[in-house]
């Protein structure tokens, strides 16, 4: 069993009680539905029983971090979790599967550690702690849900949790998740409408910047309230500038604001660079030099992609990738390697290189600085911009019309290939190499982040989305820009 959940199996509950607290007042409330994700570790969201839910998440965590909380002397936290598709619960009587985990802790805390089971033959241990024999669906609002990803329908249920824990403190840590789950489009989980209250709370709120007409003092939080519109005051004074209230005047905030938008940025180093002549500033369309070679990029919707192949031999700080392998070197091998298709180095600029999997998740990185290889998630943005139905960008196999024409290259590029290459991402069939190489000309197959769901292109006009997870095959590499 993995570290943390022997962790959380042994830590003491000591925060959850049974304790009504008086005058309970919302602190934070998201159903996510208007992508506010101020306080957490993750932003993905799905589409799920016309809700939107923060998800789907598998073995991993998932935090909440608040701040700023008014004096108060307890908190409640409530929030629906969906167990997403066929979970075991306490695993099955031949061993064959372990128990499917879920955990949620406050400040370290543990609030549950339970198990789900969606089979008449796997008890759960939900709404108790794992280990104890319940029905499946015990305690679930709604069961027997459409599957979301795999399995039969009938296999996912919703469950509303809450819990009351003593709590004075001005911040707190909300983690939520699951261990020894299987593969992420076989069990996963979900959150909706998640609602943090104080009790016994006796807020001392208001605005608490110095520059507004209605600063107060005695504020410990801002509640969003400040004035800047009096006259004299702040109100009076240009952008970039405020009100000095002993100099009973406007003076500029920053010198270096020198456009006076409020923002010390790139645009003022231009105007100042601007009156000793011009100056080059990078955007996404350019060349981008990384480790001996020009690649050519191109904006996507609002992704900013390379338009060609990796080629890199070094990761980002230089360290060497493992390169030269034999056929049984590649099939044995445990570090990153990269490989030309077939060791033919004249066919390097029109199809890059191939890595496999340990090159992708090492955290020395591949892509230049500033870049990194795509999430999933970032695949599948590509892929609905692209025209490919929310509804079906989840699912695995072969997915949507012909946005994998737009990605393919056409006839008339170079290398040529059957698409028509209308979103200006140029993909290449690089091949593949499974200790030996396979397919160059015929298929381009892309990594993705986490090393699964990785992309294929073949002679039709779909993508594949492939839950592949041997680290030893070699793909190519597409790298895309940091979102700002």
């Amino acid at each position: 069993m993995k570290q943390l959940v022997a962790l959380m199996m042994c830590a003491v509950s000591l925060y959850a009680t049974a304790q009504i607290f008086d005058e309970s007042d919302i602190f934070y409330q998201s159903d996510f539905s208007q992508n506010d994700f101020e306080g957490w570790s993750k932003s993905q969201t799905i589409q799920y029983d016309n809700r939107t839910l923060l998800g789907n998440f598998g073995n991993e965590t998932c935090s909440l971090t608040l701040v700023c909380m008014p004096p108060h002397t307890g908190l409640q936290l409530s929030f629906d979790l969906y167990a997403l598709d066929t979970w075991d619960g306490n695993g099955t009587a031949s061993g064959g599967n372990d128990p499917d985990l879920w955990f949620c802790s406050i400040d370290g805390g543990t609030l549950i550690e339970t198990t789900f089971g969606h089979a008449s033959n796997n008890p759960q241990s939900y709404p108790d702690n794992y280990p104890s024999n319940n029905p499946p669906f015990a305690g679930a609002v709604q069961q027997s849900l459409g599957y979301f990803c795999y399995g039969q329908n009938g296999t996912t249920a919703q469950y509303s949790l809450s819990f009351t824990v003593e709590h004075s403190v001005a911040s707190a840590e909300i983690i939520f998740g699951a261990d020894l789950l299987q593969d992420l489009c076989d069990e996963s989980w979900a959150l909706g409408n998640v609602v943090v209250s104080l009790n016994g709370s006796s807020a001392a709120m208001g605005c608490t910047d110095i520059l507004a007409c209605n600063f107060n003092i005695e504020a410990e939080c801002d509640d969003g309230s400040c004035d800047y519109t009096c006259c004299p005051g702040p109100g009076c004074c240009l952008d970039g500038q405020h009100w000095d209230w002993e100099l009973n005047g406007c003076v500029i905030t920053n010198p270096a604001d020198i456009n006076f938008d409020g923002c010390v940025q790139l645009n003022d180093l231009l105007d100042l660079l601007s009156a000793y002549g011009m100056c080059f500033v990078w955007q996404c369309g350019d060349l981008i030099e990384y480790q001996g070679y020009d690649y050519e990029t191109v904006q996507i919707g609002e992704q900013c992609w390379f338009a060609e192949n990796l080629r890199a031999e070094y990761y980002q700080n230089n360290d060497p990738l493992a390169s030269d392998l034999s056929d049984e070197e590649w099939s044995s091998i445990s570090i990153g390697a990269q490989s030309f298709y077939e060791y033919n180095s004249e066919i390097l600029a029109d199809y890059g290189r191939l890595y496999n999997g340990y090159a992708v998740l090492d955290e020395r990185e591949i892509c230049p600085s500033g870049w990194h290889v795509p999430t999933d998630n970032e695949f599948m943005a590509l892929e609905v911009h692209l025209g490919m139905s929310p509804s079906e960008v989840n699912s695995s196999g072969w997915r949507g019309t012909n946005e994998g024409e737009k990605l393919k290259s056409s006839p008339s590029d170079d290398p040529a290939w059957n698409g028509n290459n209308a979103s200006g991402f140029g993909a290449a069939a690089g091949g593949m190499r499974f200790g030996t190489f396979y397919y160059q000309g015929a298929i381009g197959s892309f990594w993705t982040a986490e090393g699964i769901y990785c992309r294929e292109l073949h002679g039709n006009d779909q993508i594949f989305r492939d839950p592949n997870n041997n680290l030893i095959d070699g793909f190519s590499v597409r790298c895309i820009k940091d979102a700002e």
